[in-house]
């Protein structure tokens, strides 16, 4: 904490935050609007037929917000950073600060600090909302489609359930009217009911699995099959009545709630993956131990990660000129996202337990990490980089 000491932490500190805070800023949103961008889009088929349109679009991208703001803020310090840097470069900046006396450790300390800030803000983010947000988003979709109406304009609903088959034609969305209806129930008597009925509606009960249809205009008619004595097929016997009104229900819609939490590892928060189980009992058995240790290890690794970003930024944007191309830095970025999904792809090898995660994650990132600590300093090292502070 000494560094915000005021003998420590300086103006050219604070400029120097300055310089890549404003990119990194940047950055942040524009990475976050592009992502709630395709979950908006992704949004439109799911809140399409319903009367609160709006209000279900901007709830359902506010539960991915979590997890886009722990990729954004990762994405946005090592741009901030290489953006950072290279203004400095390009604007002798870099070469003024050396001659004053800072050395290139120093000019790293406050860059350091805002890594562990940003390493903090994604420690609450992976390891408690982004597990939670994902099982909320996956809640709110099965709550919005349970009550959706049941199809578009005109549309026809056909429901076979047990003994009971119901076809209704024209259906209307808004007040779930209907043009038509046929319904063919049999009975364990052997005895067949088969009612046609005209302008009818759905009534939709809140909190119970069944809707209820009321029909007006009913034709119904009746089918008899037995046998007799000796098991001979007996004749069809029909009767065919008028009623003026039918009813019945009809299971057409899922009213049930959705799932507990912890249906996989991704919806574990760092206290449960810490304690190699899921918080509901019933799911453990469906997840792998090899997963759990694969997810918690890939989150440690995510945010140690975090503090090497801006290394790998300086050793790309300084090393070997000052004044860096667009050829290098676009390289530097794909190498920092080019290993992030990399670690993506050693831990679903890890998932599956065919390999150790030590081999598919901590291997690489430590060696990466070695890599870069060591041309780091060998770029330290040089003339006008180890000034005296």
């Amino acid at each position: 904490m000494a560094i915000f000491t005021s003998g420590i932490f300086t103006r050219v500190d604070r400029y120097v935050l300055s310089v890549i805070s404003t990119p990194m800023r940047n950055i942040f949103i524009f990475v976050v609007v592009i992502l709630e961008c395709v979950r908006f889009r992704l949004g439109l088929g799911l809140a399409i037929h319903q009367d609160k349109f709006f209000a279900l679009i901007f709830t359902y991208m506010g539960q991915w917000l979590a997890l886009y703001s722990g990729l954004a803020l990762q994405m946005a310090l090592a741009v901030g950073m290489m953006l950072g840097i290279a203004r400095l470069a390009q604007n002798r900046e870099l070469d003024a600060l050396h001659a004053l006396g800072y050395s290139l450790h120093r000019l790293m300390r406050p860059v350091v600090v805002m890594a562990v800030l940003v390493v903090i803000c994604d420690f609450f983010i992976l390891g408690w909302l982004q597990p939670i947000s994902l099982y909320n988003s996956g809640a709110f979709v099965h709550q919005v489609q349970k009550f959706v109406s049941l199809l578009p304009e005109g549309g026809d609903l056909f429901v076979t359930s047990n003994n009971k088959t119901v076809l209704i034609d024209n259906i209307t969305p808004k007040s779930n009217s209907f043009g038509k209806i046929f319904v063919f129930e049999t009975y364990p008597d052997g005895k067949t009911i088969a009612t046609g009925g005209a302008k009818g509606h759905l009534v939709i009960v809140p909190d119970d699995p069944k809707q209820y249809y009321d029909v007006s205009d009913v034709r119904m008619l009746q089918v008899v099959i037995g046998k007799d004595a000796i098991g001979r097929v007996l004749p069809d016997a029909y009767n065919a009545s008028a009623s003026s009104q039918a009813k019945g229900p009809v299971e057409a819609i899922d009213t049930s709630n959705f799932r507990k939490r912890g249906n996989s590892e991704w919806e574990m928060t760092f206290p449960e993956l810490a304690s190699m189980r899921s918080p509901v009992p019933e799911f453990a058995p469906y997840i792998k131990k090899s997963a759990i240790v694969a997810e918690f290890n890939y989150r440690i690794v995510q945010l140690l990660y975090i503090l090497v970003i801006p290394f790998i930024a300086v050793l790309f944007v300084v090393e070997p000129r000052r004044n860096p191309g667009p050829f290098r830095f676009l390289l530097g970025l794909l190498t920092i996202l080019g290993f992030h999904q990399f670690l993506g792809l050693g831990t679903e090898m890890a998932r599956k337990g065919e390999v150790p995660v030590w081999l598919t994650v901590w291997v690489p990132f430590l060696v990466l990490t070695a890599y870069v600590f060591w041309r780091f300093r060998a770029l330290s090292l040089k003339p006008g980089f180890n000034t005296a502070r």
